[in-house]
């Protein structure tokens, strides 16, 4: 067909006589290499086509492929691809060039649940509802006072108020004692003073199995007033201090209320107590078992009369070791313990804890704060040797 066209052209031109159609000629010549000119460019564009399937093949030119997929809608017809990029596009004849989607943006703010669910605010709501999934504020409470001990993470509490908690449970956040390590290998006896309802019944089997860990001799003494001077220096001599009104509190629910049969009150058995406290046992000897007033200075100042000055020679300087009572249910104060005793290993018991079942069964009465008052003025003299000893005892470092 463009081959006939061009034969037409060249007779055209042909049939023009040079003497009556000269300025026709030169016209047409012109036209006509024109023409020429423009159907060469369709030729080695797109003319001579052979058809293939639905690929056409482009003859005396730099192959190159023009691909029609009938299923598009002829959409890729006029993409021309080297065959590179052909082959390319036959591996993957699914991938076609989509527009994008117009769905509106995820609100974020909805919280991850709802990524690819696009809802309008109403619609939110109400699976919210069905969800019971609410979106709340962060709680506005203060950061918790780390030097306060951690038992009370959760609890909002003021100065004055987690100061007159720790009047009861003796607890703090102490730094650990700079004392340094025992050599244990110059000691064959470890020597315990127990102090009652101070922890001494754990303490007893905690040294007890230091003692085995060393292969040294156990002995303990409970009940008895300390008499010294320390004589032995191949005895580890070790003993407990509490909180004196802590420690009473103690005993009151220990032992005391379980005696009571009628909702006494507490001060009722402080009393009662104090009356037959200390016994002489002859000799020099006094014994101690149940005790409400000064008791530590009656223990470590060898009984009656209470004799203060006994009870700071002694405690300050015939004693190796002095366990902070308040401090043995903190992981890292036992850690502590273990390692300056050489023997990290050996773990501290379980203690046991106080029955306080008999307040809920109405038989015995719980002490008031007025009560816990009294009984610091009572106890003076504990509080004094106290207050003499932290300063001069490492093992006593931290206590307020």
């Amino acid at each position: 067909m463009v081959k006939d066209s061009l034969e037409d052209t060249r007779k055209l031109l042909e049939g023009l006589t040079a003497a009556d159609n000269a300025d026709r000629k030169a016209h047409y010549r012109g036209i006509g290499g024109w023409v020429l000119i423009l159907f060469g460019i369709s030729i080695m564009g797109a003319l001579a086509l052979t058809e293939e399937g639905n690929t056409y093949w482009v003859e005396n030119v730099k192959t190159v492929k023009v691909k029609s997929n009938g299923i598009r809608g002829g959409t890729d017809v006029g993409i021309i691809m080297t065959d590179q990029e052909y082959q390319l596009g036959q591996k993957h004849p699914n991938v076609t060039a989509l527009p994008l989607p117009t769905m509106e943006p995820f609100n974020m703010s909805r919280g991850g649940t709802d990524v690819g669910i696009v809802m309008t605010d109403q619609d939110h709501q109400q699976r919210q509802q069905q969800l019971n999934i609410t979106a709340l504020p962060l709680p506005t409470m203060e950061p918790f006072n780390t030097n306060q001990d951690g038992t009370d993470v959760g609890i909002q509490m003021t100065d004055q108020e987690y100061q007159q908690k720790q009047k009861h449970l003796n607890i703090t956040a102490l730094p650990l004692p700079t004392m340094d390590p025992f050599n244990m290998s110059q000691y064959e006896t470890i020597h315990l003073w127990h102090l009652r309802k101070a922890g001494g019944t754990t303490l007893r089997t905690y040294f007890e199995n230091i003692a085995k860990h060393h292969n040294l001799t156990f002995k303990v003494d409970e009940g008895m007033c300390y008499r010294g001077p320390r004589d032995d220096p191949k005895t580890l001599l070790v003993t407990m201090l509490k909180d004196p009104v802590a420690r009473i509190e103690s005993e009151y629910w220990g032992e005391g209320s379980i005696n009571l049969t009628d909702p006494n009150s507490f001060m009722d058995w402080v009393d009662a107590i104090n009356s037959t406290t200390t016994i002489d046992l002859g000799g020099g000897h006094w014994f101690v078992w149940s005790c409400t007033q000064n008791c530590l200075t009656k223990v470590f100042g060898n009984g009656l009369p209470s004799n203060l000055t006994k009870a700071k020679n002694a405690l300050e300087n015939d004693f190796d070791l002095i366990v902070q009572s308040n401090r043995m249910s903190d992981p890292i104060y036992q850690q502590w313990l273990g390692q300056i005793l050489g023997a990290p290993e050996v773990k501290m018991p379980h203690r046991n804890p106080s029955d306080k079942k008999l307040v809920k069964e109405n038989r015995v009465a719980a002490p008031k704060e007025a009560d816990f008052e009294v009984l610091r003025k009572f106890n003076q003299m504990d509080y004094d040797l106290l207050k003499y000893l932290i300063p001069r005892r490492k093992d006593l470092e931290g206590v307020v």
